[in-house]
């Protein structure tokens, strides 16, 4: 979920269930077929939706954005793996940084797979 800064828009990434992944941009009384279609596959033939936004589907072979967090004087890998949520032997295997120390250096950017707000 993100909101375009510019315009306001609320924008709504769906990971989906099997071919499709949507983005949405939400609008008030929007419905988005959830549990009905995946984008434009029905998922639920015998079930019909209402009128509904288009969704721009993307497909799940298209590479993905990672987020990263840019280390300031103080990070550790700990501390960023506990502020996103994330297992710490993954975040170190996803930037190949070994451990037992888990280094990081200011300025670094962290790709931050797998790992919340």
């Amino acid at each position: 979920m993100s909101f375009d800064r510019e315009k306001g828009d609320l924008w709504v990434g769906d990971v989906g269930w099997e071919l499709w992944e949507m983005v949405y941009k939400i609008e008030k009384g929007g419905n988005y077929g959830w549990s009905i279609t995946e984008g434009r596959q029905p998922v639920k033939p015998t079930q019909k939706p209402e009128p509904k936004a288009k969704p721009e589907p993307k497909a799940k072979s298209e590479p993905k954005r990672t987020r990263q967090h840019k280390i300031a004087r103080g990070d550790t890998l700990m501390s960023i793996s506990r502020k996103y949520s994330c297992d710490l032997g993954d975040l170190a295997k996803a930037n190949g940084i070994k451990g037992p120390r888990y280094s990081v250096k200011l300025g670094q950017r962290i790709r931050l797979q797998g790992c919340r707000d």
